[in-house]
């Protein structure tokens, strides 16, 4: 490959030393003669490949930019004229430098226009230090004015597009890209490979070199480019846009062509750069021919052909000027076209269809407002809806994991006796095809379907192992590459990582205990003290006397059931106060300031008797954990190796580990006791007790350890594998969802927390602080009670004691009428006993 090019560089000199050393001969003097007759005269070189649409469609539109130009009614007419003399470059760059020196040397152009390729601007970018060249079509970034000042881009830069190929990246949420191009300069290789690998499940972006030439492709080309996006810089409309569109069908009209191809951007480009050559060369002052150098005639280089006296003025010029043209506005900096106001992004449906915009500012937009770059809500911040290849509208999740050994993922699983509720392997009778469920199955296609591209894979189950370690020789397989991934109940542990890769675990970490529940009765006789604790014992004391007494305080003036001896009056208050503890008080209250404080009261007795009783019965009968002394056996499950290492120093003297291969044999063991033969409590990982207690949770629970604890579990991929991080970042969005939790409770019902071996056996005594809101209550009724009754009580014996003192003083009470009966009411009692 190197020789090749070693030999077709060696050719381009050979050539361009004969070619020069027959310029030689020409005589520059015929410039000198004719200076003055030719001097509004600027003639322009255009090299093209004519034998391409786009170079065809170029020429037509430079063609009518002078004609344009000529009728226009501007200054620039009136002293200026533009004479092109086009060349074809056949889209060969050596043909195209041949070109460019025969423009020079005999045409005695004061620019060019072209190359179309970027190959040939690479090529041609030698003679830039002698005359302005302008390309519109060269957009390779490696094409720099830095090393070529007298080169002008008049179209956009390849790396302007980038930002809007990202952001639609980032749209899709693709996470990688493949990357198709001609091995050169210029891009326009891509058609072929795009063209032999389009199929459907794949989603192709393709830049503006293709889109650009989107209008002059055959209708069989564009068919088989369905569903492809791309991009292509925005042109805003304008009148004189659609005055030139209108110009272009005619033109094509008359000519007869059976196929008006549409306008693209390259045409107005070209189009621009005459009329931005023709408003340099206006302002400058009248061209001064080339003058011969007699040197230069002995050389047989490049460098005899002398440098144009105005190309650099001409250059900056351009580079200064600032116009509407067909484009948009046109503004250089740095020797090429400024980035668009916006990049037009497309869908090839039978035709190209606009779906939304891009900019640099705003991202991707629905639709642009008048004033181009627009800020729009983000709810209208969204594309059309496009069709991808195969006429979908989904958008593809990319390319699909071809692992080594085929097309598809080869899931390795693990095929257990019991617990089938984490991975279970059936053979479907009638199919014969292999059934996989469980909750390890469950949560590996939830997270597969969150990836953001499409994973095909086959459940393929581990034959039994022949080492004894069957958990242990499913990884090495991974590690042989024999599967792309493990999925099922497996631990991720130290020693396992150095083989393979986990993902996060999507299991609870750590490891428990299963305990039988048994029904037992305290044996202390004061444990009906134990309820409440002494300071609320003291204070419900105290309220009951308080009560009473202000019961008493009330009544005893008015009341005869309260009067009497002062011992049957404090025996009163005692009793009736504690009597309402029962509600059995029959005295009957005659002071409805009394009546209120008793409800109350008997309210709080109601609050008071029922937590009391709740709270004794389960002291007296509690659902407590068996106690484990040192010497029970203890059992596990069939792959609790990881547990075993775990439990070295566990405070049992003799833990025995007989495999346990199904719930029912957990069930056994647990059912006839350690003195049978069985096992006193059962050890092992968080889902493993889930799966047994989602059916014997009502004789048996779980309780949480003091010791080591366990990883959980997870997927076990190759090391370095790419699905690692995207697996876990997937897990992580069904945690975060609730997803993860539906699915555990959809295996495992409702056993997600543990239960504290010390919390089982203890119930929670009742304090004052409990209950201060209650006897805050009855303390300020009772308070406002008797203070109420006190006052009235005053005012009516001042009362009383005015209207006697009223009376005559001989007034004589009669000895039998005048003394009120005992039937007479207690206010005439008491206003007579004194």
């Amino acid at each position: 490959m190197q020789l090749t090019m070693e030999l077709e560089r060696l050719a381009r000199i050979f050539f361009l030393l004969a070619m020069f050393h027959a310029f030689n001969s020409i005589d520059w003097s015929m410039a000198q003669n004719t200076h003055h007759r030719r001097r509004h005269h600027i003639h322009v070189g255009v090299i093209l490949d004519m034998e391409s649409p786009v170079g065809e469609m170029a020429q037509q539109c430079t063609t009518m930019a002078i004609t344009d130009l000529n009728a226009s009614a501007s200054h620039i007419n009136h002293h200026l004229k533009l004479i092109l003399h086009p060349r074809n470059s056949m889209g060969q760059p050596l043909k195209a430098l041949s070109s460019a020196v025969d423009l020079l040397e005999n045409e005695q152009v004061e620019a060019l226009i072209g190359p179309q390729t970027s190959e040939e601007a690479e090529l041609l970018a030698e003679l830039g230090d002698r005359v302005p060249i302008i390309s519109f079509s060269a957009s390779s970034p490696f094409l720099s004015s830095d090393k070529n000042p007298n080169f002008i881009r008049m179209t956009t830069n390849d790396n302007f597009q980038v930002g809007a190929i990202a952001a639609l990246v980032q749209e899709f949420g693709w996470r990688e890209l493949v990357i198709i191009h001609e091995d050169s300069s210029y891009g326009n290789g891509i058609i072929p490979d795009l063209l032999l690998t389009l199929a459907e499940g794949y989603g192709w972006i393709v830049t503006d070199g293709i889109v650009n030439e989107l209008p002059v492709m055959d209708q069989s080309v564009l068919d088989s480019m369905q569903g492809v996006v791309g991009i292509r810089p925005y042109i805003p409309p304008s009148e004189r846009l659609c005055n030139f569109s209108l110009m272009w069908r005619n033109s094509f009209f008359r000519n007869q062509h059976h196929q008006i191809p549409d306008i693209n951007v390259y045409c107005l480009w070209a189009y621009d750069s005459v009329w931005a050559l023709a408003k340099a060369a206006y302002h400058l002052s009248p061209i001064t021919s080339m003058q011969k150098n007699d040197a230069a005639n002995k050389l047989a280089h490049l460098a005899a052909i002398p440098s144009r006296p105005t190309g650099s003025d001409l250059v900056c010029t351009i580079l200064s000027g600032k116009f509407m043209g067909l484009s948009g506005e046109i503004q250089l900096k740095n020797g090429q076209l400024q980035q668009p106001v916006a990049f037009e992004i497309v869908n090839i449906v039978g035709r190209v269809k606009r779906i939304g915009f891009w900019t640099q500012s705003n991202g991707i937009m629905r639709g642009l407002n008048r004033s181009s770059v627009a800020t729009q809500s983000p709810s209208v911040r969204k594309m059309a809806s496009i069709e991808w290849p195969g006429s979908s509208l989904a958008v593809p999740k990319g390319q699909r994991f071809m692992p080594k050994t085929g097309k598809r993922m080869r899931i390795g699983i693990p095929i257990k006796r019991g617990f089938k509720e984490l991975v279970g392997v059936e053979l479907d009778p009638e199919t014969n095809a292999t059934i996989v469920t469980g909750l390890c199955i469950d949560v590996f296609k939830a997270a597969i379907d969150l990836l953001p591209y499409e994973v095909k894979f086959d459940f393929i189950p581990f034959p039994n192992s022949t080492t004894g370690s069957y958990y242990e020789d499913l990884i090495y397989h991974v590690y042989l590459q024999q599967y792309d991934a493990v999925v099922g109940d497996i631990t991720i542990t130290a020693n396992r990582s150095l083989y393979v890769d986990f993902t996060m675990p999507f299991t609870e970490t750590g490891i428990a205990m299963i305990v039988p529940i048994e029904t037992s009765r305290s044996a202390n006789m004061w444990i009906f003290l134990q309820p409440l604790t002494v300071d609320l014992w003291l204070v419900i004391g105290a309220f009951f006397v308080f009560t009473g007494c202000v019961v008493w305080t009330i009544e005893h003036n008015d009341n005869n059931e309260f009067k009497g001896p002062l011992s049957q009056q404090i025996g009163m208050v005692m009793w009736y106060s504690f009597s309402t503890l029962f509600f059995a008080q029959r005295e009957k209250l005659t002071s409805n300031l009394s009546k209120v404080v008793v409800i109350v009261w008997l309210f709080v007795v109601l609050i008071l008797t029922s937590s009391y009783t709740a709270n004794l019965s389960s002291m007296l009968t509690v659902h407590q954990l068996q106690a484990l002394p040192k010497g029970e056996s203890i059992g596990f499950t069939v792959d609790s190796k990881l547990v075993r290492t775990d439990l070295i120093n566990v405070p049992f003297k003799n833990p025995s580990f007989p495999p346990l291969e199904t719930v029912g044999d957990c069930a056994n063991a647990l059912r006839d006791g350690s003195r049978n033969g069985g096992f006193s409590a059962i050890i092992d990982e968080i889902p493993y007790v889930k799966v047994f207690l989602s059916k014997y949770s009502a004789q048996y629970t779980m309780v949480e350890p003091s010791y080591n604890s366990t990883n959980g579990f997870g997927f076990a991929f190759p090391k370095g594998s790419p699905f690692v991080p995207d697996m876990s970042a997937s897990i992580a969005k069904l945690r975060e969802d609730g997803k993860l939790h539906l699915i555990s409770q959809n295996w495992f019902q409702n056993h997600s927390l543990f239960t504290n071996q010390d919390s089982a056996t203890k119930v929670a005594r009742l304090d004052l602080y409990s209950f201060r809101g209650l006897f805050l209550i009855t303390g300020i009724t009772s308070t406002v009670a008797v203070t109420v009754s006190y006052k009235f009580r005053k005012k009516e014996s001042t009362t009383v004691q005015h209207e006697v003192a009223d009376q005559p003083v001989e007034e004589k009470f009669s000895p039998v009428s005048d003394i009120p009966s005992r039937r007479t009411s207690s206010k005439h009692i008491r206003r007579y006993s004194y």
